[in-house]
Protein backbone atom coordinates (compact mmCIF):
# COMPACT_ATOMS: atom_id res chain seq x y z
CA UNK A 1 0.00 0.00 0.00
CA UNK A 2 1.41 3.24 -0.95
CA UNK A 3 0.94 6.73 0.79
CA UNK A 4 -1.99 7.42 -1.47
CA UNK A 5 -3.72 4.69 -0.90
CA UNK A 6 -2.89 4.90 2.65
CA UNK A 7 -3.90 8.94 2.89
CA UNK A 8 -7.62 8.16 1.26
CA UNK A 9 -7.78 5.06 3.85
CA UNK A 10 -7.23 7.41 6.73
CA UNK A 11 -8.91 10.66 5.25
CA UNK A 12 -7.73 13.68 7.18
CA UNK A 13 -5.61 11.70 9.17
CA UNK A 14 -1.81 12.69 9.43
CA UNK A 15 -0.01 9.96 6.95
CA UNK A 16 2.59 7.75 9.43
CA UNK A 17 3.67 4.27 9.42
CA UNK A 18 4.10 4.24 12.94
CA UNK A 19 0.80 5.18 14.48
CA UNK A 20 -0.48 2.22 15.72
CA UNK A 21 -4.14 1.06 15.09
CA UNK A 22 -4.96 1.98 18.77
CA UNK A 23 -3.40 5.91 18.24
CA UNK A 24 -5.32 6.00 14.50
CA UNK A 25 -8.86 5.41 16.92
CA UNK A 26 -7.60 7.76 19.40
CA UNK A 27 -7.29 10.49 16.95
CA UNK A 28 -10.29 9.86 15.15
CA UNK A 29 -12.50 10.15 18.18
CA UNK A 30 -11.00 13.48 19.27
CA UNK A 31 -13.18 16.31 18.68
CA UNK A 32 -11.44 18.61 16.07
CA UNK A 33 -11.67 22.47 16.55
CA UNK A 34 -15.04 23.82 14.86
CA UNK A 35 -17.01 20.80 14.82
CA UNK A 36 -19.79 21.04 17.22
CA UNK A 37 -20.43 24.60 15.41
CA UNK A 38 -20.25 22.68 11.87
CA UNK A 39 -22.83 20.27 13.58
CA UNK A 40 -25.21 22.63 14.48
CA UNK A 41 -24.91 25.69 11.95
CA UNK A 42 -24.28 24.16 8.89
CA UNK A 43 -27.03 25.01 6.65
CA UNK A 44 -27.54 21.86 5.27
CA UNK A 45 -27.67 19.43 7.63
CA UNK A 46 -29.58 21.68 10.05
CA UNK A 47 -32.60 21.90 7.21
CA UNK A 48 -32.09 18.29 6.99
CA UNK A 49 -32.96 18.22 10.51
CA UNK A 50 -35.60 20.03 10.03
CA UNK A 51 -37.14 18.00 7.24
CA UNK A 52 -36.40 15.21 9.33
CA UNK A 53 -38.42 17.03 12.33
CA UNK A 54 -41.33 16.96 10.11
CA UNK A 55 -41.39 13.68 8.32
CA UNK A 56 -41.41 12.79 11.79
CA UNK A 57 -44.55 14.69 12.53
CA UNK A 58 -46.14 13.10 9.51
CA UNK A 59 -45.36 9.76 10.78
CA UNK A 60 -46.32 10.22 14.79
CA UNK A 61 -49.39 12.20 13.22
CA UNK A 62 -50.50 9.11 11.09
CA UNK A 63 -49.57 6.32 13.41
CA UNK A 64 -51.36 7.55 16.52
CA UNK A 65 -54.20 9.99 15.03
CA UNK A 66 -55.65 8.10 11.71
CA UNK A 67 -57.98 5.73 13.41
CA UNK A 68 -59.30 8.47 15.63
CA UNK A 69 -59.64 10.35 12.52
CA UNK A 70 -61.48 7.74 10.42
CA UNK A 71 -63.74 6.98 13.54
CA UNK A 72 -64.92 10.49 13.75
CA UNK A 73 -65.48 11.54 10.19
CA UNK A 74 -66.69 8.25 8.60
CA UNK A 75 -67.77 5.78 11.60
CA UNK A 76 -65.26 3.00 11.26
CA UNK A 77 -65.13 0.47 13.52
CA UNK A 78 -61.79 -0.90 14.85
CA UNK A 79 -61.68 -4.15 12.57
CA UNK A 80 -62.26 -1.60 9.05
CA UNK A 81 -60.01 1.09 10.42
CA UNK A 82 -57.48 -1.98 10.70
CA UNK A 83 -57.98 -3.45 7.26
CA UNK A 84 -58.26 0.69 5.66
CA UNK A 85 -55.04 1.28 7.26
CA UNK A 86 -52.98 -1.67 5.25
CA UNK A 87 -53.32 0.25 2.25
CA UNK A 88 -50.82 3.33 3.25
CA UNK A 89 -48.31 1.66 5.03
CA UNK A 90 -48.17 -0.80 2.48
CA UNK A 91 -47.27 1.47 0.41
CA UNK A 92 -44.81 3.57 2.13
CA UNK A 93 -43.06 0.37 2.91
CA UNK A 94 -42.78 0.27 -1.13
CA UNK A 95 -41.95 3.32 -1.84
CA UNK A 96 -39.41 3.36 1.11
CA UNK A 97 -37.28 0.66 -0.58
CA UNK A 98 -37.72 2.41 -3.89
CA UNK A 99 -36.59 5.40 -3.47
CA UNK A 100 -33.49 4.21 -1.68
CA UNK A 101 -32.22 2.61 -4.48
CA UNK A 102 -33.42 5.83 -7.09
CA UNK A 103 -31.24 7.66 -4.80
CA UNK A 104 -27.80 5.74 -4.79
CA UNK A 105 -28.63 5.15 -8.44
CA UNK A 106 -29.00 9.09 -9.45
CA UNK A 107 -25.62 9.84 -7.28
CA UNK A 108 -24.06 7.11 -9.41
CA UNK A 109 -25.24 8.25 -12.70
CA UNK A 110 -24.66 12.04 -12.06
CA UNK A 111 -22.56 12.17 -8.53
CA UNK A 112 -24.71 15.09 -7.37
CA UNK A 113 -25.90 14.86 -4.14
CA UNK A 114 -28.14 17.78 -4.43
CA UNK A 115 -29.71 15.58 -7.00
CA UNK A 116 -29.68 12.59 -5.07
CA UNK A 117 -30.63 13.32 -1.65
CA UNK A 118 -31.87 17.07 -1.59
CA UNK A 119 -34.42 16.23 -4.30
CA UNK A 120 -36.00 13.11 -2.85
CA UNK A 121 -36.78 15.19 0.52
CA UNK A 122 -38.25 18.07 -0.77
CA UNK A 123 -40.08 16.56 -3.62
CA UNK A 124 -41.70 13.77 -1.74
CA UNK A 125 -42.68 16.31 1.01
CA UNK A 126 -44.45 18.35 -1.16
CA UNK A 127 -46.51 15.59 -2.63
CA UNK A 128 -47.15 14.44 0.58
CA UNK A 129 -48.69 18.13 1.20
CA UNK A 130 -50.53 18.09 -1.87
CA UNK A 131 -52.40 14.70 -1.78
CA UNK A 132 -53.52 15.99 1.99
CA UNK A 133 -55.37 18.78 0.78
CA UNK A 134 -58.67 16.98 -0.75
CA UNK A 135 -59.44 15.96 2.76
CA UNK A 136 -59.61 19.43 3.40
CA UNK A 137 -62.68 20.18 1.14
CA UNK A 138 -64.39 16.28 0.19
CA UNK A 139 -65.87 13.75 2.69
CA UNK A 140 -65.91 10.51 1.35
CA UNK A 141 -64.35 7.17 2.44
CA UNK A 142 -63.35 6.45 -0.85
CA UNK A 143 -60.96 9.54 -1.88
CA UNK A 144 -59.88 9.27 1.82
CA UNK A 145 -58.43 5.76 1.03
CA UNK A 146 -56.69 7.21 -1.80
CA UNK A 147 -55.33 10.40 -0.90
CA UNK A 148 -54.12 9.24 3.03
CA UNK A 149 -52.18 6.10 1.63
CA UNK A 150 -50.79 8.85 -1.03
CA UNK A 151 -49.85 11.22 1.27
CA UNK A 152 -48.48 8.30 3.91
CA UNK A 153 -46.47 6.65 1.23
CA UNK A 154 -44.86 9.74 -0.27
CA UNK A 155 -44.28 11.41 3.25
CA UNK A 156 -42.24 8.16 4.38
CA UNK A 157 -40.41 7.78 1.16
CA UNK A 158 -37.12 9.42 1.68
CA UNK A 159 -36.19 8.44 4.58
CA UNK A 160 -32.78 6.62 3.47
CA UNK A 161 -31.97 10.30 2.05
CA UNK A 162 -31.96 12.13 5.39
CA UNK A 163 -29.74 9.66 6.55
CA UNK A 164 -27.31 8.83 4.09
CA UNK A 165 -26.72 12.67 3.67
CA UNK A 166 -24.91 12.58 7.12
CA UNK A 167 -22.97 10.35 6.08
CA UNK A 168 -22.31 11.72 2.77
CA UNK A 169 -21.42 14.92 4.97
CA UNK A 170 -19.69 14.42 7.96
CA UNK A 171 -18.55 10.71 7.50
CA UNK A 172 -15.94 10.71 10.62
CA UNK A 173 -18.98 12.21 12.77
CA UNK A 174 -21.69 10.66 10.96
CA UNK A 175 -22.78 9.07 14.65
CA UNK A 176 -23.02 12.47 16.38
CA UNK A 177 -24.76 13.55 13.28
CA UNK A 178 -27.40 11.22 13.44
CA UNK A 179 -27.57 11.79 17.00
CA UNK A 180 -28.79 15.13 16.73
CA UNK A 181 -31.32 14.39 13.53
CA UNK A 182 -32.99 11.89 15.55
CA UNK A 183 -33.00 14.16 18.63
CA UNK A 184 -35.88 16.42 15.96
CA UNK A 185 -37.66 13.56 15.33
CA UNK A 186 -37.93 12.28 18.95
CA UNK A 187 -39.24 15.98 19.21
CA UNK A 188 -41.47 15.71 16.67
CA UNK A 189 -43.43 12.63 18.77
CA UNK A 190 -44.16 14.67 21.71
CA UNK A 191 -45.21 17.19 19.59
CA UNK A 192 -47.24 15.77 16.91
CA UNK A 193 -49.12 13.70 19.63
CA UNK A 194 -49.68 16.66 21.81
CA UNK A 195 -50.30 19.78 19.75
CA UNK A 196 -52.89 17.49 17.23
CA UNK A 197 -54.98 16.17 20.20
CA UNK A 198 -54.59 20.28 21.69
CA UNK A 199 -56.02 21.32 17.75
CA UNK A 200 -59.16 18.97 17.87
CA UNK A 201 -60.05 19.79 21.42
CA UNK A 202 -60.09 23.51 20.62
CA UNK A 203 -61.70 23.01 17.60
CA UNK A 204 -63.58 19.86 17.31
CA UNK A 205 -61.84 18.66 13.72
CA UNK A 206 -58.90 17.60 11.96
CA UNK A 207 -59.44 20.30 9.26
CA UNK A 208 -56.64 22.83 11.51
CA UNK A 209 -54.58 19.60 12.37
CA UNK A 210 -54.32 18.18 8.42
CA UNK A 211 -53.33 22.16 7.70
CA UNK A 212 -50.51 22.50 10.04
CA UNK A 213 -49.17 19.20 8.43
CA UNK A 214 -49.45 20.96 5.10
CA UNK A 215 -47.53 24.18 6.49
CA UNK A 216 -45.24 22.00 8.17
CA UNK A 217 -44.07 20.57 4.73
CA UNK A 218 -44.19 23.38 2.62
CA UNK A 219 -41.88 24.82 5.23
CA UNK A 220 -39.31 21.55 5.13
CA UNK A 221 -40.02 21.91 1.08
CA UNK A 222 -38.30 25.89 1.48
CA UNK A 223 -35.90 25.26 3.77
CA UNK A 224 -34.19 21.96 1.54
CA UNK A 225 -34.33 23.87 -1.90
CA UNK A 226 -32.90 27.02 -0.21
CA UNK A 227 -30.44 25.38 2.39
CA UNK A 228 -29.87 21.98 1.52
CA UNK A 229 -26.82 21.91 -0.69
CA UNK A 230 -24.56 19.25 0.37
CA UNK A 231 -22.32 19.59 -3.20
CA UNK A 232 -21.18 23.05 -1.86
CA UNK A 233 -17.50 22.92 0.15
CA UNK A 234 -17.92 23.69 3.73
CA UNK A 235 -15.82 24.90 6.64
CA UNK A 236 -14.99 22.83 9.79
CA UNK A 237 -12.79 25.24 11.81
CA UNK A 238 -10.04 26.19 9.67
CA UNK A 239 -10.23 23.20 7.20
CA UNK A 240 -12.38 23.82 3.94
CA UNK A 241 -14.20 20.08 2.93
CA UNK A 242 -16.41 18.94 0.59
CA UNK A 243 -18.92 15.67 1.14
CA UNK A 244 -17.88 12.80 0.03
CA UNK A 245 -21.30 10.72 -1.23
Amino acid sequence: MNDEELKHIRGSLEISRKLSDAAIRKKSHTTQPGMWKFLLTNPTLMSNNWAFFVFGYNLFFFMNWLPTFLNQSYHLNVKEVGIFTILPWLLASVLLYSVGILSDRIWKATGKLRLARSYPIWISQLLGAVFLIPLLFFHSINLAAIFISLCVGFNMSANSAFYAINVDMIKERSGTALGIMDFFFAIAGLVASTLTGFIIQITGSFFGAFLLVIGLNLSSVLGVLLFHHPDRPFKIGTRTVRAEG
